[in-house]
């Protein structure tokens, strides 16, 4: 680890060690909440956050707060209320705030990764739990992650709120953060599926996606570890001049923090394959858009299904996955609808009879029981949920 990186975890360590003792004196203002989500713009928090602006039935003051300065920027010139962490307003508004909202742990809205004190903190997590989330799945971690982890999982017991979508995450979700405080209300995320005016963005726009007759996206998770590249440049030209002649675009979007996969594709010279990492901030914003989703072991399979659209499940490195990287929580092959492809050349089949596949019944009942099982509600009702529960429960 460089030195600028440790000398800034010991310094949000000692922020965080005053804002723990400074909450049992400074009082909370009822009306103040603060959402984050560490380094970015996006996920459940991000759609709760819009949702709350655009509401007059609660007088709640919203605030955004980021690590990030480019997202700070972005914010103050759409005029929508944010701080940036590292100012003596933001320390204050923390110590202040009635309900801290989150997306993967205490960074998200302080200094560091663990924070003690007296927080009414509510997780809203990143997504349903494919992967082991357990303490056990962050054995293969370096040893000062580890440390950091083993007092982040302390954090967990005290979070007031644990968004779930179905019976099936809450006895995850209360397993994995040692937490009853699990509650199924959904995510507010998947409420852009069924509102446009949640969404952020217009990719659909941005991208000019109304130029092609089908939009693939590309969406693999995140690897603590490399393992295989999934696509070979050979195999991107063969399946550039199918897309190509099908007026069909593949977008690819990369995990925020992966920095293992897809490195070595140069997409210069493929017409109709495009990394759009660097331009979609929440993918959220984009699966509106989308016709058909690739993925591996992303908890973006079990959003997509809301949408009723096909998923094609590329786990080509599932045995290096599990392996190197993580456990998973299902059977891939038995719980999955599919249709899966575990090498390129299943891949570019699966494509080209994606349609047919989609109009077979068995799929299509094993589709709906999938999402069933995930999704307790299919409303787009999951951020008006939330806040009668901040108003009426909390």
């Amino acid at each position: 680890m460089n030195k600028i990186r440790l000398l800034l975890l010991g310094l949000g360590m000692i922020l965080n060690f005053m804002l723990t003792i400074l909450s049992y004196i400074i009082p909370k203002d009822r009306n103040l909440i603060l959402l984050g989500s560490y380094n970015t713009f996006a996920g459940n928090t991000k759609t709760f956050y819009l949702y709350c602006l655009s509401k007059a039935r609660n007088n709640f003051k919203i605030y955004w707060i980021t690590h990030n300065k480019c997202i700070y920027r972005l914010l103050v010139n759409r005029q929508l209320p944010v701080l940036y962490i590292y100012t003596l307003d933001a320390f204050i508004h923390i110590l202040r705030a009635r309900y801290l909202l989150l997306t993967h742990g205490p960074i998200d809205i302080s200094y560091f990764y663990f924070l003690f004190g007296k927080f009414n903190m509510i997780q809203t997590w990143h997504g349903i739990a494919l992967k082991d989330i357990t303490p056990t799945a962050e054995q293969k971690a370096p040893l000062y992650m580890r440390i950091i982890n083993y007092f982040s999982r302390l954090t967990d017991r005290n979070y007031k709120l644990i968004l779930a979508t179905s019976e099936d995450t809450r006895r995850i979700f209360i397993s994995a953060f040692n937490n009853e405080n699990v509650k199924i209300i959904g995510y507010p995320r998947n409420d852009v599926f069924y509102n446009k005016e949640l969404l952020y963005e217009d990719y659909r726009e941005k991208l000019h996606l109304y130029n092609f007759s089908k939009v693939i996206l590309y969406c693999p998770t995140f690897r603590e570890n490399p393992t295989l590249q999934p696509f070979s440049n050979d195999f991107l030209n063969v399946l550039n001049e199918y897309l190509k002649f099908n007026n069909f675009i593949m977008l690819i979007k990369r995990h925020p923090y992966d920095n293992f996969l897809l490195n070595s594709i140069n997409e210069s010279h493929l017409s109709n394959i495009i990394d759009i990492s660097a331009i979609v901030i929440d993918v959220q914003d984009l699966l509106p858009h989308v016709d058909i989703l690739i993925t591996d072991y992303s908890s973006i399979l079990f959003d997509f299904p809301l949408l009723d659209r096909p998923i094609i499940f590329y786990p080509y490195d599932i045995n290096l996955y599990t392996e190197k990287c993580r456990s998973l929580n299902y059977d891939y092959f038995e719980e999955l609808p599919g249709p899966f492809a575990t090498n390129e050349k299943e891949l570019l089949e699966v494509i080209k009879r994606i349609d047919i596949i989609g109009m077979d019944d068995s799929y299509r009942e094993k589709y709906k029981t999938f999402k069933r099982k995930f999704h307790y509600y299919d409303d787009g009702k999951a951020c008006e949920r939330l806040l009668d529960y901040l108003l009426k429960e909390l």
